[in-house]
């Protein structure tokens, strides 16, 4: 008996354990966490082992997902104040930790000089673009570009830009009082860039010409974009001070759209070439309050507020395939993602 025990034993102990399962490589890894669509699944594998939170806070990874899945709709900025999405909308739960973690009365932390309060300009990718005036001055003209702040009400950062130099103005022959208006925006993060650099785009309307003007938080300066002439966009000069709405520009596809005063007319500029163009909008669309909206698929949209209450969503372009079998056209269907 004992014999056989020790026999047994032997081989038991000679036995090889079960080959163990190989790690997967880290890249392959990285692939399926890119793929996890809910930001709340990713939160919850970043706290699930050290590996998974290593690959999940690279700067690298979160710019690959953020170009993969759409960034939550937490809510808006409305006259300063945050207004959550509230149930049952998905990102309910998560915009109301938001509206917890960040302070959005930006006039206790942002420091201005005098005593009114910032306006919100635009927000986009997180930050908050802030301006303060223009008031008059001390002669009894207008000023035209106001103070401008760059915000983040998760952290409380901020950042007040400088004023566009005199000596910019000039080398493109622009004199401050012959500017109709000046208006600022975020300029939508490309794929690449850091989280902590960030772009302001301030465009002028003059009596001639257009012109773009970029600040980049990596330089802490403005430099000129572009400019063209009214002419050469076959636009009329400036009537009761504008070419342009007043109203917020839209972004979509690497191209900002900013829609012509009173006209079936959007002015494009595309941020990759610094090129401007015009496009056509459908008939009676001169007088309705516009945005320009990414439809999926290279395809554009916009949204028309058509009453006080009511509001009317149209697609606008195909894709390049499809533009041919597209119902309306409207001389849209050059347009297309970059």
């Amino acid at each position: 008996m004992a014999s056989s025990a020790r026999q047994i034993l032997a081989r038991l102990e000679s036995t090889t354990s079960p080959p163990q399962p190989a790690a997967l490589p880290g890249e392959i890894l990285r692939e399926i966490l890119l793929r996890v669509a809910s930001h709340g699944d990713l939160a919850r594998a970043s706290a699930a082992c050290v590996a998974f939170r290593h690959i999940i806070a690279d700067d690298d990874f979160l710019r690959r997902y953020r170009s993969l899945h759409p960034p939550l709709l937490l809510g808006f900025i409305d006259g300063g104040e945050f207004r959550r999405a509230e149930e049952p909308h998905s990102s309910a739960p998560v915009g109301r930790a938001l509206a917890l973690a960040a302070d959005f009365d930006f006039d206790s932390y942002v420091p201005r000089d005098g005593w009114h309060g910032w306006g919100t300009s635009d927000v986009r990718d997180g930050l908050v673009l802030l301006t303060y005036g223009p008031w008059i001055r001390r002669d009894g003209s207008l000023g035209v570009f106001p103070d401008l702040a760059v915000c983040d009400p998760l952290s409380r950062r901020y950042r007040l830009l400088p004023p566009i130099p005199n000596g910019l103005l000039a080398s493109i022959q622009v004199n401050e009082p012959n500017i109709k208006s000046f208006s600022a925006s975020i300029v939508p993060s490309r794929v690449g860039e850091a989280d902590t650099t960030f772009r302001v785009m301030g465009m002028t309307q003059c009596p001639k010409k257009f012109v773009v003007f970029i600040f980049s938080s990596i330089t802490g300066s403005w430099s000129v974009a572009a400019s063209t002439t009214w002419e050469a966009l076959g636009l009329d000069a400036p009537q009761n001070g504008r070419v342009l709405d007043y109203r917020h520009n839209s972004f979509a596809y690497g191209c900002l759209y900013r829609k012509v005063f009173q006209k079936n007319k959007l002015l494009m500029f595309n941020l990759s070439t610094a090129e401007f163009s015009t496009v056509e909008l459908p008939p009676k669309h001169d007088e309705l309050e516009i945005v320009i909206v990414e439809a999926g698929q290279g395809r554009l949209g916009v949204i028309c507020r058509i009453a006080p209450s009511e509001v009317m969503a149209e697609l606008l372009l195909a894709s390049r395939s499809e533009a041919e079998s597209c119902e309306r056209r409207s001389g849209l269907e050059e347009m297309q993602a970059e």
